[in-house]
This record gives C-alpha cells, sequence and structure tokens, in this order.
C-alpha cells in the first residue's frame, strides 16, 4: 500500500492493494488532515468526536484544535513518513490520542 497525494484535494488517501487489512486508516483509526488555508476544517472536529487520532498538518489553527491530543507534521515528507511509523508501531498511543480527542472535542467544541 502507498499513498498518493492529489493536488485538487485537500487530503490523502491510501491506495489499496487488497483488503480491508491493508488501509492504513482503518488499521490505526486515525484522521490525516492536510488543510493549509481557511481556518480548521469540521472533519477535525468530526475525526475527533468520534475519537480518532487526528493528524494535522501543523499550521497554528490545526494545532489550536488537537492541543495535547493528536500529531502534527511538517511538509517535509520525510517528516510524515516517520509520524507514519510512529503510528503504526503504537497503537496504544493512537488510542489514547483518540480518547483525549474525544474529551476536547466534547468540551470545547460542543
Amino acid at each position: 500500500m502507498g499513498f498518493r497525494f492529489n493536488s485538487n484535494k485537500k487530503g490523502a488517501g491510501p491506495v489499496d492493494s487488497g483488503g480491508a487489512e491493508s488501509n492504513l486508516l482503518n488499521i490505526i483509526q486515525c484522521r490525516f488532515t492536510l488543510e493549509k488555508a481557511g481556518g480548521t476544517n469540521p472533519a477535525l472536529f468530526e475525526t475527533m468526536a468520534s475519537a480518532r487520532c487526528p493528524v494535522v498538518l501543523n499550521v497554528p489553527y490545526n494545532l489550536e484544535a488537537i492541543e495535547n491530543c493528536g500529531i502534527s507534521f511538517t511538509k517535509n515528507k520525510d517528516d510524515l513518513k516517520s509520524k507514519f511509523e510512529i503510528l503504526e508501531k503504537n497503537y496504544n498511543l493512537v488510542n489514547e490520542l483518540g480518547n483525549k480527542a474525544y474529551n476536547r472535542v466534547k468540551q470545547h467544541y460542543t
């Protein structure tokens, strides 16, 4: 499986090579947000409200939204790759951040 970035869309999606087990987004229960303009995307709050670990581009409005309940990355592809590796190896961290995200959106955005 690999990831392809499409300049026509604001996001990244898996290039699925087979069954559901190869879908990284389902395996680690994360949502990757690549928004870089226009403020926080409501999909980020939906992700947080469903107790999924938010993984966001490190722009101020995303960092403010996730505070300490998600993972941020720079535009550097090696940084994003390292975040993938961290998340793939740390299922407990993914769950912990997902639960924190749920609590944060419940306390601050509802």
